[in-house]
């Protein structure tokens, strides 16, 4: 339920964001807010909600706190043409993979596996973290260690998918004309020199042809020449695994905002494209 909030001084008492934009300290000025004078402190509200689900007595001795939006995914814009919610980035691509292995198909002489990672905007660096052991682990008890692994992997190649940035119609400066990807026109292939992206002429080739196959138009991003792009846990498992691997993602709009925005036309498309990887491997 909604119980925190960071709220904005109002403008009338910064008549300075006009010129210099939103320039919030972090230390002073996300503070948020829990309730008026004589609330009881977060860990006493915690340990009440405890009582009240049964668990009366319990001790709180740590918590992790994570702040987010509780409002609920909604449709909208012309003909309910747009997705609205949070943490498109990186749910959308969630659902989309667990959405075409359940519906995938028939009989296939290999393994199929889909991963979620904790902790990808902070680096992953962690035990439950794309750069943790935990996948190499569990293909490797899959595979049965040794030699075995090693074929394993070098005949494996993974789908990396997160969201792409789509071109924004008051911003469209901000990319590359010739690889700027739309909404609702299709999954994209994200592309870096610098190895942010891990998609290379094959894998983006085998992705391409499964789009083609499945009858999906694909795009491609490339950022423009002087900016920099984000990044993803594809060239991190990459580098654990050694499997080849492209990076993807559909194009959505206000990315890392408490409300984001993706194309709902785009949806079924990438569930389309895994669900044929799934079952034939590409």
């Amino acid at each position: 339920r909604p119980l925190l909030r960071v709220s904005n001084l109002a403008i009338h008492l910064q008549r300075e964001l006009y010129e210099q934009g939103f320039k919030p300290n972090w230390q002073e000025h996300m503070q948020p807010l829990l309730g008026l004078e004589g609330t009881p402190d977060l860990e006493a509200l915690l340990e009440q909600e405890l009582d009240g689900q049964g668990h009366a007595g319990v001790e709180s001795l740590a918590y992790d706190l994570m702040l987010y939006d509780v409002q609920p995914a909604a449709l909208g814009g012309a003909s309910d043409a747009f997705v609205h919610a949070p943490r498109l980035d990186n749910l959308g691509s969630c659902h989309a993979a667990l959405s075409a292995l359940l519906a995938g198909g028939g009989s296939v002489p290999f393994t199929r596996v889909i991963v979620f990672w904790d902790h990808e905007e902070i680096g992953s660096r962690s035990a439950h973290g794309a750069a943790g052991p935990f996948l190499r682990d569990v293909v490797s008890r899959i595979a049965g260690g040794g030699e075995s692994l090693r074929r394993a992997l070098s005949q494996s190649t993974m789908i990396s998918a997160d969201m792409a940035h789509g071109v924004h119609p008051n911003y469209p400066d901000k990319h590359d004309p010739e690889h700027a990807p739309l909404l609702g026109k299709g999954p994209v292939i994200k592309w870096n020199v610098n190895q942010s992206y891990t998609s290379d002429a094959v894998t983006a080739g085998m992705f391409a042809a499964l789009c083609a196959d499945a009858g999906v138009e694909h795009q491609d991003f490339r950022s423009r020449g002087d900016t920099r792009c984000g990044s993803t846990i594809g060239p991190v498992n990459a580098a654990v695994l050694g499997v080849r691997t492209v990076d993807v993602g559909n194009p959505m709009l206000s990315m890392h905002s408490c409300r984001e925005m993706c194309a709902a036309a785009d949806v079924e498309p990438m569930i389309e494209v895994m669900r044929a990887y799934f079952e034939t491997r590409g």
